[in-house]
């Protein structure tokens, strides 16, 4: 880290609040995020960094300063909603708001749960947008109105399942090859050329810490939040 460096952290006890009604664990919290994050392509136009921490399970954007007012706007209402619909609800889960000044240079970060499954990959990404035609809410449902929110849209991801299985099988595969070149490099081979092969680099490949139990077919409520088990009946009607 740099030698002169700060982190502020907006509204603690509100998003620890947040956090605990998430059904997120500060430790297990705070374990993912001082993990070196991956960072990821922007999809958006707004040119907003971002980020996804080691283990898949939040998702980290960089803001403006006017986002950061316009969340502070939001977030005495954004609670309320919270508690009154006991956590349950397709809107961003909110788990906190930094800001971190590096040798004078500020950068304000906002983190999210990340609405897909942490250990399953999404091979599509649709964001729908909404429509007026045929649509009715009532005055209760009226909260991102009510805030001037007009810019949202539903996210959906696919896990295609036999995909998923011949990755995994090919990630097999490719950790036996590993396996055989860290046998290699531990001297394991006794031969005159074994000093010239200890210096072959590990594969570019290598597979990625698995943090969590392989997916055996059934979804994981914890862990697929959102997800909706499809079937071929789905696809023929």
């Amino acid at each position: 880290m740099p030698s002169h460096f700060k982190i502020k952290e907006y509204c603690p006890l509100v998003f620890r609040n947040l956090r605990e009604r998430f059904g997120i664990d500060d430790l297990d919290y705070m374990n993912s995020l001082t993990k070196q994050p991956d960072d990821i392509d922007s999809p958006g136009r707004s040119g907003a960094r971002m980020f996804m921490s080691q283990d898949s399970r939040f998702f980290i954007k960089s803001l403006v300063s006017e986002e950061v007012e316009q969340m502070h706007h939001i977030l005495k209402q954004y609670h309320q909603y919270i508690v009154e619909c006991h956590a349950q609800t397709l809107l961003p889960q909110y788990m906190g708001m930094y800001r971190i000044t590096v040798n004078d240079m500020e950068t304000y970060l906002i983190v999210m749960r990340n609405v897909f499954s942490p250990r399953l990959a999404v091979h599509r990404k649709y964001d729908l947008k909404g429509s007026t035609v045929a649509r009715h809410a009532s005055d209760k449902e009226k909260f991102l109105t009510s805030l001037h929110l007009m810019d949202y849209s539903l996210i959906v991801g696919i896990h295609d399942c036999e995909r998923g299985e011949q990755e995994a099988a090919e990630g097999d595969q490719q950790g036996d090859v590993d396996e055989e070149y860290s046998d290699t490099e531990n001297g394991l081979e006794e031969n005159n050329e074994a000093e010239a092969v200890k210096m072959v680099p590990t594969p570019p490949d290598s597979p990625q810490p698995n943090f969590f139990s392989p997916f055996t077919g059934e979804i994981d409520p914890d862990l697929e939040r959102y997800a909706i088990k499809s079937s071929e009946s789905h696809y023929q009607s």
